[in-house]
């Protein structure tokens, strides 16, 4: 009961409400008798009680049924997040089209994903990473269809280099992040860090995507004041102002990667500042 009182008890009330959608639904819980369970038991949980007073209520489920709601439950998680994440969904149906070759959905599939880029740009990794996958069943779509020489159109001409630059774009996130995430969890990096081959070949690509992509420079200015104890208020200032001006395309955690990383660079300066006998750096952030 442990792991279903664990997965259960974090739901907010969105999340309740598509729970309950969920386990009611026989495609995902065939099982009507052990769904009821499941959802009296969740009842239960949200109403505050503990695991001792729901076996007492309910009795001990048995090892089968016990696993069942587990599974249920972690699925539920999988599912929700799934529906949460459109550019990968649009990916997927656009390979399931093309994989069986639906001529018919392909001119509504590719309109569908070019509105979608606009609606749901973000500044994530993720993104980026699904949307090069999505490049790539448009251009192997685009391929096959001249090969069969159908009267289906694809006027979209996007291409390999559109492939590679979401791909660059998602590698260079992911070496930055992965940099910063480093930098908050030990001791600050020394030079040799920052000047490695990779990372100074990271901060140099970055500045050729950085007006497409803001987070990058976010991260580059963020990663080059690292080292440099002599960066001023306005430096900062203006920082912040481009992390504020696409906060509600950042995802929470790389917000809070940001700020944890931030406040970790303004120790090492007010250190040097202290020093020097000048007055410490204000917090801004």
């Amino acid at each position: 009961m442990d792991e279903i009182f664990d997965i259960i008890s974090t739901f907010d009330r969105a999340k309740k409400a598509a729970f309950e959608k969920y386990v009611l639904s026989v495609y995902f819980v065939p099982d009507v008798k052990l769904a009821k369970l499941l959802l009296r038991i969740a009842n239960q949980i949200y109403n505050g009680k503990t695991i001792e007073d729901i076996v007492k209520n309910h009795g001990k489920p048995s090892l089968k049924d016990k696993k069942a709601m587990e599974e249920i439950s972690l699925n539920f998680l999988c599912q929700y997040e799934f529906d949460e994440k459109k550019t990968m969904r649009a990916n997927l149906n656009l390979a399931g089209i093309r994989k069986r070759n639906i001529e018919n959905l392909y001119k509504d599939t590719l309109i569908q994903i070019e509105n979608l880029e606009i609606k749901e740009f973000d500044q994530s990794s993720e993104y980026f990473y699904f949307r090069s996958l999505i490049e790539k069943n448009i251009f192997e779509l685009k391929t096959e269809n001249k090969k069969k020489n159908t009267k289906v159109k694809i006027a979209s001409e996007l291409n390999m280099q559109r492939i590679s630059q979401n791909v660059d774009i998602f590698y260079l996130l992911e070496i930055m992040k992965n940099f910063l995430s480093e930098f908050t969890e030990k001791s600050p990096p020394s030079n040799n860090d920052i000047a490695s081959p990779e990372m100074q070949f990271s901060l140099k690509a970055a500045l050729v995507y950085e007006n497409i992509v803001p987070i990058l420079k976010i991260y580059r200015i963020l990663i080059e004041g690292i080292n440099n104890t002599n960066t001023n208020f306005m430096y900062w200032s203006d920082w912040i102002t481009l992390i504020k001006n696409i906060s509600h395309r950042i995802p929470p955690g790389e917000i809070n990667l940001l700020k944890s990383s931030y406040k970790q660079i303004q120790k090492n300066i007010n250190l040097t500042r202290i020093n020097q006998d000048l007055p410490e750096f204000p917090n801004i952030l």
